[in-house]
C-alpha cells in the first residue's frame, strides 16, 4: 500500500491561542488524492508523488473573517521543501527540475521559481496565491505543453504538438483576475466518430482566456485535403466549460460522410450548446458526394442495426450532438456507381435531429444516368 507519512505537532495548550510547531519529513508521498481534491471538474487524471520537508509555526486559533476566534491552520506560516516532484497528467509525465520551494503566510502561499519538464513540456511557475482575505495573486505559469494531454478527454481522441502557454493571476483575494495565452503550430487532433478516423492537421491559432470564458482569436487548419477556420469561445465554470458557441467555415473538404459515402463539401456551420447537448446547423454546399458499395436488395430489406465498434466508449459528442436545421445543397453532386447503376443526382434536403441518426427531409432528383432493376437497364 502506500507509504504513511507522519507528521508532528507540538501544540502549547497552556496558551490560549494553542501556538503550534508542525514538521514532517515527506517521503515519496502519493498525490493523487490531493490532485482530485484541487481538481474535483478535470476529466483527466492526474496523479504525482513528492519528497521533501515542511515546517509551519503559528497560533491554531485565529480571528475568522466574521471577526471570531476559531480553530484555522490559516495563522500557520512556514516553508515546504520538495528536493523531488513528478506529476503525470494521463500519459504526460513532468517533473521539477530543481527544488520547489513554497511559502505559506496568512493570507498567501507563494510558490519559487521553478521549471517543470518532460516530454514536449517545459513550464516554469513562480508567484503567489491569495488564500485569504487581504491576500494578493501574483501567480504565472509560462512555458510549452504537449497537446498529448487532450487525448485524456476522451479515448476516441488523439493529439500531436504543443502549444505555449502565458497565464497570469493577479489581484486579489476577493477580487481574483485570471488573464492567458494559449498558441499552436503544426498542431494536429484526431477523433474517431463511429469507424472513420477525423483529422484536424496543421493547426495553427491563439486562444485568449481569463477566469470566465475563453475566445479563439486565430484558429485554422486542414481537413481532408481542405482548409478550416473557426472563431467564438467558451464559458468556464472552473476548469469545465459551461456553454460554448463555434462558427466554423470549411473550404473544399473531403470525408467519409455519411456511412459508404465518400463527400467533399464546402460548409459554414454554427456549433453551439453545453457538455450535456450540442446544435448544428448552417449550410453545406456539396461539390461531390460519391457512393460505389453495391446494394442487395434482401440484405438491405433485412438488415439490422449494427453494433458500433465504439459501443459503450464511444466519443461523447457523437452521442449527444443533434442537427438543428441544416441544409444541404447540390447541384449535380450525387453521384452513385454500383450494381443498381450510374446515376447523377442533384439533393436538397434538411437535416434534424441526432448526429447519428438524423432526420432527412427534402427532395434528391436524379438528372442523368442508368438504373439497373431486375437486369434491365433504365435511363
Amino acid at each position: 500500500g502506500a507509504q504513511a507519512q507522519v507528521v508532528t505537532a507540538r501544540v502549547d495548550l497552556s496558551n490560549e491561542k494553542l501556538p503550534a510547531i508542525i514538521e514532517s519529513t515527506i517521503t515519496s508521498a502519493d498525490l493523487t488524492q490531493v490532485f482530485k481534491f484541487l481538481l474535483p471538474e478535470s476529466d483527466v487524471v492526474v496523479s504525482g508523488r513528492a519528497t521533501g520537508t515542511l515546517k509551519l509555526s503559528g497560533n491554531l486559533m485565529s480571528e475568522n473573517e466574521q471577526g471570531e476566534e476559531s480553530f484555522s491552520l490559516r495563522g500557520l506560516t512556514g516553508t515546504a521543501t520538495f528536493t523531488e516532484l513528478s506529476v503525470k497528467a494521463q500519459d504526460v509525465a513532468l517533473s521539477a527540475a530543481g527544488p520547489l520551494v513554497i511559502d505559506f503566510r496568512p493570507n498567501e502561499i507563494s510558490f519559487h521559481s521553478t521549471q517543470f519538464t518532460g516530454p514536449g513540456t517545459d513550464v516554469t511557475l513562480q508567484g503567489a496565491v491569495a488564500t485569504a482575505p487581504a491576500g494578493h495573486n501574483s501567480l504565472e505559469v509560462k512555458g510549452r505543453v504537449n497537446l498529448r494531454i487532450l487525448s485524456g478527454v476522451s479515448p476516441d481522441i488523439f493529439s500531436s504538438g504543443f502549444a505555449d502557454l502565458a497565464i497570469t493571476v493577479g489581484g486579489t483575494y476577493e477580487n481574483q483576475r485570471v488573464t492567458g495565452r494559449a498558441s499552436v503550430g503544426g498542431a494536429s487532433i484526431s477523433v474517431l466518430l463511429g469507424d472513420q478516423r477525423i483529422t484536424l492537421a496543421n493547426l495553427q491559432g491563439v486562444v485568449l482566456f481569463n477566469a470566465r470564458q475563453a475566445q479563439i482569436e486565430k484558429l485554422e487548419g486542414t481537413l481532408g485535403g481542405g482548409k478550416v477556420t473557426a472563431t467564438g469561445g467558451a464559458q468556464l465554470a472552473g476548469f469545465s466549460v459551461s456553454q460554448f458557441l463555434f462558427n466554423i467555415h470549411g473550404d473544399k473538404v473531403t470525408l467519409n460522410y455519411p456511412q459508404d459515402f465518400r463527400s467533399t463539401v464546402t460548409a459554414d456551420l454554427e456549433l453551439r450548446g453545453n457538455p450535456k447537448i450540442q446544435f448544428i446547423r448552417g449550410n453545406v454546399q456539396v461539390h461531390r458526394t460519391e457512393y460505389t458499395k453495391d446494394i442487395e436488395l434482401a440484405d438491405l430489406i433485412n438488415q439490422r442495426p449494427q453494433a458500433s465498434i465504439e459501443e459503450g466508449g464511444e466519443f461523447k459528442f457523437a452521442e449527444t450532438a443533434v442537427f438543428d436545421k441544416l441544409r444541404v445543397e447540390g447541384r449535380n453532386a450525387l453521384v452513385m456507381r454500383n450494381n443498381l447503376g450510374d446515376v447523377v443526382a442533384s439533393l436538397s434536403v434538411e437535416l434534424n435531429g441526432p448526429v447519428k441518426d438524423p432526420v432527412i427531409e427534402g427532395r434528391i432528383t436524379a438528372t442523368r444516368g442508368t438504373l439497373n432493376f431486375r437486369n434491365n437497364p433504365y435511363e
